[in-house]
C-alpha cells in the first residue's frame, strides 16, 4: 500500500470518527437534561467532531464527506434515541431515513465512475 492509499484510508478513519463523536454530541445532549454538564460535554464532542471532519477533507470531497457525514450521523442518532433513549421512529421519519441513506450510496456510486 503506497502513501496515497494509506493516507485516503486515515481520511475515512476520521471521517468516521467524526460521525461517532457527533453522535456522542446529541446524546450527551439527551443525558444532560439541560445541565450544565450535557452542553460542556456536547460542546467538547461537537467541536472534536468539526476537527475530524476537517481533518478527513484533506483526502475526501466537502461533498461526500459531509453528506455522509450529516445522513449516517443522523442516522446513528435515531437508532441512539430507540434503543437508549426508548423513543419512537413513525413509518415516515423511518422512510426518510431509508431515502437519505440510498442517497449517500448512490453519491459515493456515483463518485466512484467519475474516476
Amino acid at each position: 500500500m503506497n502513501n496515497v492509499e494509506r493516507k485516503k484510508i486515515l481520511a475515512w478513519f476520521f471521517l468516521l470518527l467524526a460521525i461517532i463523536t457527533e453522535v456522542v454530541s446529541a446524546g450527551f445532549l439527551k443525558v444532560g437534561d439541560g445541565r450544565l454538564f450535557g452542553y460542556i460535554f456536547m460542546v467538547v464532542f461537537i467541536t472534536l467532531s468539526y476537527y475530524l471532519l476537517a481533518l478527513a477533507l484533506t483526502k475526501i470531497k466537502v461533498g461526500i464527506a459531509y453528506a455522509i457525514w450529516e445522513v449516517l450521523g443522523s442516522s446513528l442518532i435515531v437508532l441512539m434515541s430507540l434503543f437508549i433513549f426508548d423513543e419512537i421512529v413513525t413509518t415516515k421519519q423511518a422512510i426518510g431515513i431509508i431515502l437519505a441513506i440510498t442517497g449517500i450510496v448512490l453519491i459515493n456510486i456515483g463518485e466512484a465512475k467519475e474516476k
